[in-house]
This record gives structure tokens, C-alpha cells and sequence, in this order.
């Protein structure tokens, strides 16, 4: 049993390939975003970033255009 026992899946951290895929998007976008438009992540080492899921949703959902009216 992990230390972390209490925590839920939500607030386990996700790796580059898990975060890319749970966004749909690749890698390199992630990467991307989280450089230049303020994703927010862990950098736990120069090379390992990790990301929370709750994070990355609520970050999303803060980007979200909303479109008023009927397509055209």
C-alpha cells in the first residue's frame, strides 16, 4: 500500500505521455503549452515534469471559447 493510501486518482501525478493523452493531444503540444501558455506542472528534475489531472482540467476549461449563436 502506498504512503499516498488517501489520495485519489485525480490527484495522482501524470507523466508527459499520460497528460498528452488524457488532453488529446501529442506530446509536443504539452510541451508547447506548458512553456509558452502557462500549463501548469511539477518540474521535479530538469528532465521529469509531472502534471495533476485536476490542474490540467481546470486549465483547459479556463481556455474554453464560447460560441454564441448557430454556426454559420
Amino acid at each position: 500500500m502506498r504512503d499516498n493510501a488517501r489520495m485519489t486518482d485525480k490527484q495522482l501525478l501524470l507523466d508527459e505521455r499520460a497528460a498528452a493523452d488524457l488532453l488529446g493531444i501529442e506530446p509536443r503540444t504539452l510541451r508547447l503549452w506548458r512553456k509558452q501558455r502557462g500549463l501548469p506542472h511539477y518540474q521535479i528534475t530538469r528532465k521529469v515534469v509531472r502534471f495533476k489531472e485536476a490542474d490540467l482540467m481546470t486549465w483547459l476549461e479556463s481556455h474554453r471559447v464560447a460560441q454564441i449563436g448557430g454556426a454559420r
